[in-house]
């Protein structure tokens, strides 16, 4: 069969069937099909609030057109291709945009030939490439990266409006109306069909939601990445890492960790242990003892207490405590019979035995004696340019500022 039409009817069909392009001014994202809200096609022709579906999976929202004087001519915006479904002009279906202001370019050449992209505004500085070389995923410094587990929000159960009607109406220039059954119509009271069972398992019918985005959603696992710090969470235990250092705690810094230019310590609560280029420190005594995550439960000591030792004071991998002697102090290393002579001239009482390894006080027993009460003395106490009493095995008594043998002195009721 051969239609004919004349030039004028060709180019009206042509017009009318067509696709055109558009100058997008703003969309709508709130509805559950994002919608074109202002776009400009032709001279004089402008496409209202109207429906610009997307790939299922992926989503995005182009920024809006900017403008100068007034009533306010577009000078840069974001631009769609339209069809009019069954060659109805009055009935635009925005399939794609795209925005030459901030489109990627240039992508087979940085990365390869089948590479693909995900970016946003061009000030933001955000990237995703899937290329030959690997995946790239690309933060501007200024802003945040965060991966992070939420709990889901989307998809519970919503409140219906029985008898309410999910549809929408859409009158065409023309004046026809169009009633265009977006998704289901929940059943009228009275007119049955609840209880229904659905192919996913549920029953009845429900209005379709849509879902929200989940960034905002508190979160107990996450990696969070600035330009100052990476910070790790699980729950509560933190990770922290930045240029000069490194620290963890689980719940506050009461029970951390700390790695830094300057030194490294261990804290729980009042208590700390550090290391720096000074040695070991603790803030309390440290005592021997098994960790209570060998096997769980109280462990008892293991060992004496061990404390910070500072020369001439050491103390040993068994918590043996050492002492590092300089004279007149020495470590006895003679013979037992000599050290418990210079022992029993010390005390001038019988010896305590002891091994050889024992600090003892080197003296010169011609010039020092200790007395019964462990005390230091000067031998025969001079003073006051009094010679020392001769060593010839008498007993001597100063009389008079001189030494007299005590068999030769006169004893007259206690004055000599």
């Amino acid at each position: 069969m051969v239609h004919r039409s004349t030039p004028h009817a060709s180019v009206y069909r042509a017009y009318s069937g067509g696709g055109a392009r558009s100058a997008i001014d703003s969309v709508d994202d709130s509805t559950l099909m994002q919608e074109s809200t202002n776009s400009r096609g032709m001279k004089g022709e402008t496409f209202f609030n109207h429906e610009a579906p997307q790939n299922y999976g992926f989503t995005s929202v182009v920024a809006d057109a900017r403008k100068s004087g007034n009533p306010g001519i577009i000078q840069q915006c974001a631009e769609g291709f339209v069809s009019f479904l069954g060659g109805n002009r009055s009935l635009p279906i925005t399939a794609m945009m795209d925005d030459r202001r901030h489109r990627l370019l240039n992508l087979a050449k940085d990365a390869a030939k089948g590479a693909t992209a995900m970016f946003g505004l061009k000030e933001w500085g955000q990237q995703f490439l899937n290329t030959e070389a690997g995946m790239f995923m690309t933060g501007n410094v200024e802003k945040l990266l965060k991966f992070q587990l939420v709990e889901n929000q989307n998809g519970k159960q919503q409140q219906q409006q029985p008898g309410q009607k999910l549809a929408r109406t859409f009158r065409s220039r023309s004046g026809v109306e169009f009633d265009i059954e977006t998704f289901e119509i929940e059943p009228r009271e009275g007119a049955g069909g609840g209880g229904t069972s659905n192919s996913d398992g549920s029953q009845g019918t429900s209005q379709p939601t849509g879902q929200k985005t989940l960034h905002k959603e508190e979160s107990k696992t996450f990696l969070n990445m600035t330009k100052d710090r990476v910070e790790t969470r699980r729950d509560n235990g933190y990770v922290h890492v930045e240029d000069k250092k490194i620290t963890t705690h689980y719940k506050d810094d009461t029970q951390s960790t700390r790695c830094d230019d300057k030194h490294v310590h261990v804290r729980w609560k009042g208590s700390q242990v550090w290391v720096d280029a000074g040695g070991c420190w603790s803030s309390k005594p440290i005592k021997i003892k098994a960790c209570s995550d060998a096997g769980g439960g109280t462990v008892p000591d293991q060992g004496p207490a061990a404390h910070s030792a500072s020369a001439p004071l050491s103390i040993d991998s068994n918590a043996n405590i050492s002492m590092a002697a300089n004279a007149p102090l020495k470590i006895a290393g003679a013979t037992r019979e000599v050290t418990e002579a210079r022992h029993r001239a010390m005390q001038r009482e019988e010896p305590m035995p002891f091994d050889n390894g024992y600090l003892f006080l080197d003296i010169d027993l011609t010039t020092l004696a200790v007395t019964p009460a462990g005390q230091l003395t000067v031998v025969g106490g001079a003073g006051g340019g009094i010679s020392e009493a001769p060593s010839d095995g008498n007993h001597y008594a100063r009389f008079n500022a001189a030494w007299s043998a005590v068999e030769n002195m006169i004893l007259d009721g206690g004055t000599f």
